[in-house]
């Protein structure tokens, strides 16, 4: 170890060899739908029932389309047209709580940037698509037809079945949106059913002052199960794939973990480290972030081909305080073991470099793997390369590390 120390303080229990899996194996969505006439290519993850004047709703989405399956008796009649709004910036401020509609808008309890309508007619069906730009629904698309602009939006109707798939380019591309919906007679009283989710909303004829209470909020990644209560009335937030560089989503740690650490997880989040060289001037803190679990886990890991410095010249290194469910992987490759990023101070202070600090608890089922740490001088025989203080500290698991000035 030439120098840096591996500390550890009494009540911590650590593993130092093999590699633990935590969690569980969660690849439902996403899912490609090729059967248009029924819910067949849809998993029951990705089933809820929870909808008022129909059986069920089903929810899926692959990298080009987000798919929405309506399945109950009467879905396919004639002259019924279906509203759904969707809030695809849910972390920003854009977009509107009062919810186009054809004559007597809901009141929504977020702010939707998007309303998509299909309604069904034997011979002429219709497609309109409204955006909120500065305040105002406006038309950005409509056609007399099941099928907008070649695909952008799409819906098919088969015996007590309705399927709609929206392009995710045709409304900005998000990575994560909120979701709620009806159904409307567009005949008679006009009575508005099928609300999803249903908590909240009444079944009624047409009516000012109509309103959903409740929504759902789903990332757009890999690994989710979409019917999992945790995202009823949930934020959605981080999840997925990001970047940490100079081209990146963020430009380095102390940034990334700021808002991931205020904003939360909504799923596995991987953080992807693009450059060579990251030069942190301030210590990074990760704290106990929200919702991480042992199926929503964070991963630090080197780009493939990249293998990436990360100098830290302050008063303070990594710290992890409290941090659950965290690995810090440095091999480039997937599932690999190679030691490609290296962690090192440079401030010509003596520090920790890497501490497992208390905040209330302690940090517990976090991985650190296939990494140099790398000291600032042989002569500062109080600078330690990985340290843990406090108490409470338990399953923290090491692997092929090299430790050295």
């Amino acid at each position: 170890m030439s120098g840096l120390r591996f500390t550890v303080s009494p009540a911590i229990s650590v593993m130092i060899a093999g590699i633990l899996l935590f969690g569980t194996a969660k690849a439902q969505t996403p899912t490609t739908i090729f059967n248009f006439s029924d819910p067949g290519d849809f998993k029951p993850t990705e089933k809820f029932n929870n909808v008022s004047g129909a059986d069920s709703v089903f929810l899926t989405w692959d990298a080009q389309f987000i798919y929405i399956g309506i399945w109950g008796s009467g879905v396919d009649a004639e002259d019924l047209a279906t509203f759904i709004y969707l809030d695809t910036d849910p972390l920003g401020f854009d977009g509107q709580t009062n919810g186009y509609a054809w004559t007597e808008n809901i009141m929504l309890p977020w702010k939707a940037d998007y309303v998509v309508v299909t309604k069904e007619n034997y011979s002429t069906p219709y497609i309109e698509v409204m955006q909120d730009v500065s305040m105002v629904w406006t038309n950005i698309g409509s056609a007399s037809s099941n099928m907008l602009n070649s695909d952008d939006v799409y819906f098919n109707t088969s015996t007590n079945y309705k399927l709609i798939k929206i392009r995710r380019t045709f409304i900005g591309d998000p990575r994560t949106f909120r979701i709620f919906m009806f159904t409307e007679q567009q005949w008679g009283s006009y009575y508005r059913t099928m609300g999803w989710p249903a908590a909240g909303w009444i079944d009624d004829i047409r009516m000012p002052s109509q309103s959903a209470t409740a929504s759902y909020g789903f990332p757009l990644a890999d690994g989710i199960l979409p019917n999992d209560p945790f995202y009823l009335d949930h934020v959605p937030s981080y999840a997925g794939t990001w970047t940490i560089g100079t081209t990146g989503d963020w430009p380095t740690l102390y940034d990334a973990f700021g808002d991931i650490g205020y904003n939360g997880i909504s799923g596995n989040l991987t953080l992807l480290l693009e450059d060579e060289t990251y030069t942190e001037t301030n210590g990074v803190t990760i704290d106990l972030v929200p919702n991480s679990s042992p199926s929503r886990r964070i991963t630090i890991k080197p780009a493939i081909g990249i293998t990436p410095e990360i100098y830290f010249d302050d008063l303070y290194g990594l710290i992890l305080r409290a941090s659950t469910y965290l690995t810090i992987d440095g091999s480039n490759i997937e599932g690999g073991t190679t030691r490609d990023l290296e962690i090192k101070n440079i401030s010509g202070t003596s520090f920790d470099i890497i501490e497992y600090a208390m905040n209330g608890p302690g940090c517990q089922y976090n991985v650190l793997k296939n990494c140099k740490i790398t000291g600032n001088s042989m002569t500062m025989p109080a600078s330690r390369g990985i340290v843990f203080t406090g108490e409470g500290h338990h399953f923290n698991i090491f692997a092929k590390m090299r430790l050295r000035t």
